[in-house]
């Protein structure tokens, strides 16, 4: 989304980062165009008479008025693009409307019919307070909770061009498969150590072989294994008698 989409045009969305900053830089443009209003009007009513005064009064208000008109309508776009965000409609942005409006009917009405002080005063006690629960409700919802996950029937998801992905965005110059290959090594390298010490582990539990025999080459017989010695008895040195 462009610069001037951003702060202008009512259709798509905007997340809470951007909301934040446009709401912020608009709300500072207007604090300095009213300002801007006051001096001018103040110096310009100075030294002149009253019809002097209010001509150069509308004159100043006249190239500063169409600047205050662009902030408002910043300020309610990026409300509206919010409200998308949310899942929501637009038109929520209207709902201050309403409580002001009464506020409105209500000075006419004590214009008109020569309401005293308090009673204008306390006429306007529940449009304030009505306000009030807007604007809170207003910062809670768009300034706070999160937007809709994935498209919804006002675009994509802020930052995305195209469709949306929910995947995590590959790594550039192909990082990820470098990454991945790496990780693959590293796991089959451990897989070989661990087998290679169990391997080791068995060998070393299980007891070792007896040696066999060597066997006696072909065509050679095999050595002749010595008598055993008889054990001396008592025929020792006596020559055995003949019966």
């Amino acid at each position: 989304m462009g610069f001037l989409s951003l702060l202008f045009s009512f259709k798509g969305r905007v997340n809470r980062s951007q909301y934040w900053l446009v709401t912020i830089g608009v709300n500072v443009l207007n604090w300095v165009v009213m300002a801007m209003m006051s001096v001018g009007n103040i110096m310009a009513s100075q030294g002149k008479t009253p019809a002097a005064a209010l001509s150069a009064m509308a004159s100043q208000n006249a190239v500063l008025f169409p600047l205050s008109i662009a902030v408002g309508w910043a300020a309610l776009a990026v409300q509206v693009k919010r409200f998308h965000d949310r899942g929501q409609s637009g038109l929520w942005t209207l709902l201050p409307i309403a409580p002001v409006v009464f506020a409105v009917m209500n000075v006419i009405s004590a214009i008109g019919e020569g309401w005293p002080p308090e009673r204008l005063f306390g006429s306007m006690g529940l449009p304030l307070l009505a306000l009030l629960v807007i604007s809170i409700g207003f910062f809670v919802n768009l300034g706070c909770l999160a937007g809709t996950d994935g498209p919804n029937k006002y675009g994509n998801p802020p930052g995305s061009g195209g469709a949306f992905t929910p995947s995590m965005p590959t790594a550039p110059s192909g990082k990820a498969n470098s990454s991945a290959a790496a990780a693959s090594s590293l796991f089959g390298a451990q897989s070989a150590i661990d087998r290679a010490v169990a391997e080791h582990a068995r060998a070393q539990a299980s007891p070792p072989a007896a040696p066999r025999p060597a066997s006696a080459p072909a065509g050679m017989r095999a050595p002749l294994q010595p008598a055993p010695v008889a054990a001396p008895g008592g025929s020792f040195g006596r020559r055995p008698t003949s019966r």
